[in-house]
């Protein structure tokens, strides 16, 4: 089994100790992007565990030579995609999608509206963690948690 941790729009703001608690329990990190300094992408670093990052649209500087715009990655033969996302809340969902419509996908990760999302459609997840610290256009801050047992992905949106 491996347990992850989904962020985005961290906004190179302080994590709230809920959420370093999972990612000190989690085997791997997931940003959606808007990191917005090459420090705080270290800083997850640090924890020790990969961290899978996608550019943001306030990244900028050293993170745009690091982090792709989007990124197709497999984790226990499910496959994650992730991309940050684009222009206004609504459509985003179906702009995100479309940017993956010739790839397959079992679970796709995105941020830029700071709102979370979970939909399960069939065996496909579409996530959107929200901002565990900056709610901009949410009622709470949020990020999620998910495993990942032999192929079976359970996610849960978790509310600050």
């Amino acid at each position: 089994m491996t347990s992850l941790v989904i962020i985005s729009d961290t906004h190179d703001r302080v994590l709230p100790d809920l959420v370093t608690s999972h990612i000190e329990n989690a085997d791997v990190i997931l940003h959606a992007g808007d990191f917005t300094g090459m420090e705080y992408y270290e800083m997850l670093e640090s924890y020790g565990k990969p961290v899978y990052g996608v550019l943001g649209n306030m990244d900028r500087g050293l993170l745009e030579s690091k982090l792709p715009l989007k990124r197709l990655l497999k984790i226990e033969e499910v496959s994650i995609a992730m991309i940050h996302g684009w222009g206004a809340p609504g459509g985003l969902e179906e702009r995100v999608t479309g940017a993956f419509e010739r790839m397959d996908w079992d679970v796709l990760v995105f941020g830029h509206s700071h709102s979370p999302v979970l939909k399960k459609e069939g065996r496909k997840f579409l996530l959107n963690p929200g901002s565990p610290t900056d709610k901009r256009f949410a009622r709470t801050n949020s990020f999620i948690a998910m495993t990942i047992d032999q192929g079976d992905v359970n996610a849960e949106i978790i509310s600050l």
